[in-house]
Formats: structure tokens, sequence, C-alpha cells
């Protein structure tokens, strides 16, 4: 037992730093492997008020089946980018973003916050309910590193049938995690096992006038990424003005690219025009998928949910319907899971039923999800109705109002898409 370890390890950042690491993996599945490599760069922009960091974070990932290649290969790809606030003790604020879903733990862990978890365990808290639990697996006082477990557990893991553990080499003189170790496993859907590594190549200076740079066009891009996502998210939904936004949405970049000046977002506008062509063709057809729908009657159901129950749009006259459509392997189906089950509770006493129309083929794996993910809304396992309401994206959420008729058709997930789904509720139910 280590009683009488000062102090306590603690993250600490100052600005002008560059903090650049490399992540080194291999996939192996059934039949072959995959290499993966990350880079993250840190670039801390601030101090906070609260004592806390603002934290700009640059992923950039490549893939392939040879390790040589992979490290071999251009800056040709698009990063993505986040920003964050980051305590001493590593507790996160997560700032909007639509972009990516970078996870800072990764390579910042959460940190004791006393000397009695210290001794025993302390657990941080992520996103889909994760927990992370950590413990010192080694080190003593005058250690010039500490060497910390890290264990994460969430219900998608569940569901998965997916472990994941990492260890961190926390270097006390530089106050940050400068080696981790990690292996993750999943043997549902494509089963494998990834291992590998992530190290601190360099801590490098950036002047002043670099950072300030850097801080001043960090806001303007993230403003343009919002412009653009709203812009192509408009484009989804009006098939006749589709076109016109997904070219507003283009100049959006375009215009950034022509008013920044940091290499760093000046290369990173000019690849998310690139990366914009690829999409505008999806837009359009799904743009196109919505208005064969949207005011058009229901196509009448009778399915059953996984308790027997029968249900039937028919049924449901004088109630708004919402269907969700997702599958078992599709991880942004679970991930918009917890939204539409607040959405359900937050509406249980209201004319307005919820269902989960799962269109994997075994209905276990319905039932798994329903019973990991615990929803509280009843779900019906329904192949043919996905082709019916011209679903082919996933998730899919579609609101039908009191009289059969679809007013509404939401794809794919974002993080507030559930306050979009109750405000479109709130009106259907105004119109009574």
């Amino acid at each position: 037992m280590m009683t009488d370890f000062p102090p306590l390890p603690r993250y600490q950042f100052e600005i002008g730093q560059e903090l650049n690491y490399l992540s080194t993996s291999k996939f192996c599945y059934e039949g072959g492997e995959e290499h993966a490599v990350v880079e993250w760069n840190i670039w801390p922009l601030a101090r906070n008020d609260d004592g806390s960091w603002r934290i700009l974070q640059r992923e950039r990932i490549w893939h392939g089946a040879d390790l040589e290649a992979v490290l071999d290969k251009a800056d040709d790809r698009c990063a993505n980018l986040i920003f964050f606030d980051m305590f001493p003790d590593g507790h996160t604020v997560m700032q909007p973003c639509f972009e990516t879903e970078i996870d800072p733990r990764q390579i910042f862990p959460r940190l004791p916050s006393d000397v009695r978890a210290f001794n025993s365990d302390w657990q941080g808290f992520g996103p889909m309910d994760e927990k992370h639990t950590y413990r010192v697996e080694c080190g003593a006082r005058g250690s010039a590193k500490l060497s910390i477990q890290g264990v994460k557990t969430s219900p998608v893991q569940e569901v998965d049938l997916a472990t994941a553990e990492a260890t961190y080499q926390f270097n006390v003189a530089l106050r940050l995690v400068d080696q981790v170790n990690f292996a993750c496993r999943q043997e549902y859907g494509f089963a494998g096992t990834v291992t590998g590594s992530t190290v601190l190549v360099s801590a490098d200076r950036r002047d002043a006038a670099w950072v300030a740079l850097l801080r001043q066009e960090s806001e303007a891009y993230f403003a343009a990424a919002e412009e653009h996502r709203k812009r192509v998210r408009r484009a989804t939904r009006c098939a006749d003005e589709a076109k016109r936004l997904l070219a507003e949405a283009r100049c959006v970049w375009g215009a950034l690219a022509g008013a920044v000046a940091h290499p760093v977002f000046k290369s990173q506008a000019n690849a998310r025009l690139k990366s914009h062509d690829s999409i505008t063709e999806q837009v359009v057809d799904e743009s196109q998928r919505r208005a064969q729908t949207i005011g058009q009657q229901g196509p009448e159901f009778c399915a059953t949910d996984l308790d027997g129950r029968r249900h039937s749009l028919r049924d449901y006259r004088g109630r708004i319907v919402v269907l969700d459509f997702w599958y078992r392997g599709c991880g942004w189906c679970l991930r918009a899971m917890p939204q539409i089950n607040e959405l359900a509770r937050s509406l249980e006493n209201r004319p307005v039923v919820v269902l989960g129309v799962s269109v994997d083929r075994d209905v276990s794996d319905t039932r798994s999800v329903a019973e990991k993910l615990r929803l509280v809304y009843p779900c019906l396992s329904a192949m043919d109705l996905a082709e019916r309401f011209h679903v082919r994206g996933f998730p899919t959420v579609v609101v039908i109002d009191k009289k059969g008729i679809v007013r509404d058709r939401y794809v794919g997930y974002t993080p507030t898409f559930a306050a979009e789904i109750a405000a479109q509720i709130e009106r259907l139910l105004a119109e009574d």
C-alpha cells in the first residue's frame, strides 16, 4: 500500500506547447489484419479562469494492410479537430463540435482526486454511460513515472461483446502521459483484437504570435464547421433546394480557406472542400427519398414487439408515432439511443408513441440491444418496414402525425437531433 506519495499526479500545460503523439495499432481478425497509425497534435490555447486549459486537438488517421505502407503515406487526408477544457486532474469538458468523436481520454486519463483514490482506485465517466476505472499499477515515492491501469466498460461494449483496457505511463517530471499500451477485443460483428501503443514523440514550442493566430482562427474554423453542418442538414431535408444549399455549404469552406492564414486551418479548410464534394450525391439522394415520404400517408404495418405485443399504425390514430430505425451493428444507432430513450421518457404521459424498429435478421440481436441499453420504449423486429419507409441510412427517425401522415424524417446522428425531434412533436401537438 502506498499511503504517502506526494504530490498527487496532475497535468500541467503551457501556452505555446505543441505535444505530438503517435499511435500505432494492429487489428487482427479471422483471415487477416489491418494496421492503423494515428497522429495527435495538442495545442494549449489559454488558461481559463476556473483553472482549466482550453486545448485544441488535431487527429489524423491512416489505415492499411501493410504497416510500412501506412507509415509512408503522405499527409493527404482531412484531419479531425476538437477543442475542450481540461482541469489538472483530467476532468474534461467537451466544447460543442459536430465534426468528429475524438476522445481525449485516450491520452489524458482521469487522475485520482485524493490520496484515498490514489491508494485504491478511481473512476471517470464518458458519453453513452461509459465508465473508466483506474488504479495505480506501480509507482513509489520519488519515482520518475507512475503506471496507471485503466479499464473501460459501457452498455455499448456489452452489446458488442467488447472489452477495452490500457496502461498509461505518467511522467512525473513532464506532468503528462508519455506512453500508452492498449488492447481491445470485440466478439460481435467484425470480431477481432486490437493491440497497440501511443507515445509522446515530441514536446515542441511555438511562439506567441503562432499561438495567438491559432486561437483566433480556431473560433472562425469551428463557426464555419457548424454553418456547413447546418446547411448540409437543411439540404437533406429540402429536395427542391438541396443543390443550392450544398453549393452554399461548399462556399463556407471556400470562404474560410481564403480568409485564414494559419497553416493548420488553411490546410484543413482545403481538405474539407474535397471531402464536401464526396458527400453531395449522397445528400441529394437522401433529400429525394425524404420528399417521397413527407406529406404522404404512412404505410400501414402490423408487427409485434419483444414481449409479443401487437403494434399497428392504424391502432395509433389520434397519437403521434415516432419510429426509430436501427440495427445492432450500427454504432451511430447505439449512440443515438440514449437520446431516444430520454425523449420517450419525457413524452410518457402525452399522446405520443415511440417505437424502435430493428432491421436485424436475428431477434436475439434486437433483444440484446434493448436489454443492454435499457430501452424504455417497445422495439419491433420488422425488416420490411425500412424498405416501405424508404430508409437507406441508419439511424433514421420517422415522425407520423395523428392522422397517419408522415410529417418529418431525420437521418444520421448529431448530439442534438432528439431536441429537434422533440420540437417537431411539440409543433404537431399544437396543431389540435
